[in-house]
């Protein structure tokens, strides 16, 4: 019996198998997810963002998956995305929109996921530019991960709960946009033009974000 026939048969009983990275990424844990999750009755993220990604290939039809978990494409799996994760909620819709068919039926995201915003991109590349100068840049994707972990870390960064309540997330991401602005200097953003975005994604998500 292989490692691919035990952990299968594990899943079938109900056991929760757990995939993990030992070195810094790309060591191939979407393909095994993927092979795992045909099997699985939930296929759950607990941490990262859209930093990466694995591409999978039905039909002779290719999916750049980010955010969702590779399961989202069988028709059986329930996808989770946990307290763990920073959420890019554009990249999110946009990978919902091209997978279409029945997944917001399927998807469920923890109340205490943080949102990242694009602000959050803009810092990084601030950032790893400055860092470039130094000599002692870090190759980051500038995605915005980093920052948006420094925000949740610092308590002032906005969970997916808070979107639940469309006018308590106003409050919060103006005091938050405004408060980054000013630490980073950004003299543009477009603060409206996001909000109005974020009102469409509150009632695509507003009833998928659970505890």
């Amino acid at each position: 019996m292989n490692i691919f026939e035990h952990d299968v048969k594990n899943v079938e009983q109900g056991n929760v198998v757990a995939i993990l990275g030992a070195q810094w990424g790309d060591e191939g844990k979407g393909k095994i997810i993927d092979i795992l999750s045909k099997h699985s009755d939930i296929t759950c993220r607990f941490n990262g963002g859209a930093n990466a990604g694995h591409t999978i290939s039905v039909n002779n039809k290719k999916y750049a998956l980010h955010l969702l978990p590779c399961g989202v494409l069988y028709t059986n799996n329930i996808c989770v995305l946990g307290n763990g994760m920073v959420i890019h909620v554009k990249t999110l819709i946009k990978e919902i929109n091209e997978i279409g068919g029945n997944i917001l039926d399927r998807l469920y995201i923890s109340d205490k996921a943080h949102i990242l915003f694009d602000i959050h991109q803009i810092i990084d590349t601030i950032q790893e530019n400055n860092k470039s100068k130094e000599g002692n840049q870090l190759g980051t994707t500038k995605r915005g991960i980093g920052p948006c972990y420094t925000t949740k870390a610092s308590r002032i960064g906005i969970r997916l709960g808070i979107l639940k309540n469309f006018e308590n997330f106003k409050n919060n991401y103006i005091k938050l946009i405004d408060h980054l602005m000013n630490l980073y200097n950004i003299k543009k953003y477009n603060k409206e033009d996001e909000l109005k975005l974020f009102y469409i994604y509150h009632n695509i998500l507003k009833d998928k974000i659970i505890d």
